[in-house]
């Protein structure tokens, strides 16, 4: 019978150790996840600054009767596009349709 309670004991203490370890380890991978999105959202907001940058200034040469080349509008276009995908929807948007329906761009 004291083999049996000793046996016990061990197990309830091997269920408190791994308790606490994964509690400590669920709680730093919450902190790394919550880094992680927030980093992630830190460079999003960064991208969509600079592509909005980027089309302002190339939207504003066209308007301006700057002509660019094939490849430059190809760039403008995958710019635009990540642009909305980063829910950039504003007077770029407005700008850019005006443009293509003027058959600008």
């Amino acid at each position: 019978m004291g083999t049996e309670i000793i046996v016990a004991l061990i197990a309830a203490i091997q269920v408190v150790i791994t308790t606490t370890i994964t509690n400590k380890t669920n709680k730093k991978v919450d902190k790394i996840d919550n880094l992680k999105a927030e980093f992630k959202a830190e460079i999003n907001k960064v991208k969509k600054e600079s592509d909005k940058t980027y089309l302002t200034d190339f939207l504003s040469d066209l308007e301006n009767g700057v002509s660019k080349s094939e490849i430059q509008i190809k760039r403008a276009y995958e710019v635009y596009e990540e642009y909305r995908s980063l829910n950039g929807n504003s007077y770029i948007t407005s700008k850019w349709r005006e443009l293509q329906k003027e058959g600008v761009l």
